[in-house]
């Protein structure tokens, strides 16, 4: 036989039989059962930033002329108290680290008649052919060592701070 004549002949009815046994089931509920209770999601609200009143432009600002130039004296001579404020700490604070504490005079005058005798110098104060040591085998220490210090000392401890504001700040 050939496949088409296959296809032609086929019975109304199959061969095999299928039984399907309909075993009673549970009826669904007739209710769903209750959902879980979720909170619906709060939004984020962003903290609350204070109001910032815009800036004051300057032609506001100095809308007379009259009110500027004593702004202008009165920030100069600020400027110049610091300055000198600052000028005499240092000095002071200096004078505490390296304990030079001003002579006292001598006294006027002891006797009558009496002139003062002179100072007697130590040693005569030639300089050394070429450039060479003292007989001490030290160098005087006349250079700007001391100043050089306390600008680098100052400049770290003043970058420092800074430094911790703008973290602060920002």
């Amino acid at each position: 036989m050939s496949p088409r004549e296959d296809s032609r002949n086929q019975p109304d009815t199959p061969e095999t039989e299928v039984q399907i046994t309909h075993e009673e089931k549970e009826a669904p509920p007739v209710t769903a059962p209750p959902l879980p209770i979720v909170e619906p999601p709060t939004p984020e609200v962003p903290p609350e930033r204070p109001v910032i009143p815009p800036p004051i432009p300057p032609e506001d600002f100095y809308e007379e002329e009259k009110r500027r130039w004593p702004m202008v004296v009165l920030y100069v001579i600020l400027a110049l108290l610091v300055a000198t404020a600052v000028v005499f700490a240092g000095r002071w604070i200096y004078q505490q680290i390296t304990d030079n504490k001003p002579k006292p005079a001598p006294p006027a005058g002891t006797g009558q008649g009496q002139a003062p005798a002179p100072p007697e110098p130590a040693q005569p104060t030639t300089p050394s052919p070429g450039g060479q040591p003292a007989a001490g085998g030290q160098l005087p220490n006349n250079g700007p060592g001391d100043v050089v210090a306390l600008f680098v000392g100052t400049t770290i401890v003043v970058g420092g701070l800074h430094y911790l504001y703008s973290l602060r700040r920002g």
